[in-house]
């Protein structure tokens, strides 16, 4: 299956998602850590008392270790929903569920005390670094897919975005400035709200929709996302997040769309 936007944003919000379930999951660890500790530092205090009531007892410890259960399957779920888009990532996917499985059955075959005091035993070490290992593997494949293109000399990638958003924004109005242009047979001096009158404006050449409303509502669309999207990223610095600019570049791929749908109004007399 060819890697196309939409994976790559399903990606990317899966990995949001695994390293969000990943850090809950290191949480989770280190509380029962600490409580152990604690409660080999004061063996015979108050405070070690308070602890074995609400930590140190099995049902305690019990339900410790079913949250930590529950989140690294959690966290098999969310990389088992990528593993279809990455088939030649298999020996990477393998090394994640592999560990997960691994170290999922140590916390029913273990106590609490033997496996959370002994890294040797819970490596949990190993789990991190295969899903780093995924990840890094998955990023440089979803780095370079097209966001945007005018399939000759500019393409607007995930990592361009990444790197530059505001460059990349400038860079899919200038495609579709070109595209539109060539699409209504004018060359470079037609620019702006110039070139969007031209095509869709009164005396337009192109028309989508079937009421008038419709038709002038693509005008508007279009002058409205360079009043909004373009223009002010032309005149001055505007610091966007990767996923606002990923969305604008999208709705500009979107409209191309429409453009390309469009009917000339010479063909509907």
């Amino acid at each position: 299956m060819p890697i196309d936007h939409n994976i790559v944003r399903l990606t990317i919000n899966r990995i949001n998602l695994i390293w969000g379930r990943w850090n809950i999951f290191n949480l989770q660890y280190y509380h029962i850590v600490t409580m152990l500790n604690l409660l080999s530092s004061w063996e015979n205090g108050l405070l070690s008392r308070f602890f074995r009531v609400h930590i140190d007892s099995d049902q305690g410890l019990e339900q410790q270790t079913q949250e930590l259960h529950k989140t690294l399957l959690e966290i098999a779920d969310l990389v088992n929903d990528l593993h279809s888009y990455y088939p030649l990532l298999y020996d990477k996917f393998h090394q994640v569920y592999t560990t997960i499985s691994e170290n999922d059955d140590l916390l029913s075959e273990y106590t609490p005390a033997q496996l959370f005091k002994n890294e040797k035993i819970f490596k949990k070490t190993d789990i991190s670094s295969a899903i780093f290992n995924l990840i890094f593997e998955i990023e440089k494949h979803i780095m370079d897919v097209p966001l945007l293109s005018d399939g000759d000399k500019t393409t607007i990638t995930p990592n361009l975005v990444s790197m530059n958003p505001q460059a990349a924004i400038q860079s899919a109005f200038a495609i579709f400035e070109d595209h539109l242009r060539k699409r209504i047979g004018v060359d470079s001096s037609e620019h702006g709200q110039n070139l969007i009158n031209k095509a869709y404006g009164k005396n337009g050449i192109l028309t989508y929709g079937e009421t008038e409303a419709e038709k002038q509502g693509i005008r508007d669309l279009i002058a409205g996302m360079y009043a909004t999207f373009r223009n002010p990223r032309m005149h001055r610095i505007v610091k966007d997040h990767y996923q606002v600019a990923e969305s604008i570049i999208l709705q500009v791929g979107l409209v191309i769309q429409l453009i390309d749908e469009s009917e000339d109004v010479t063909r509907n007399i």
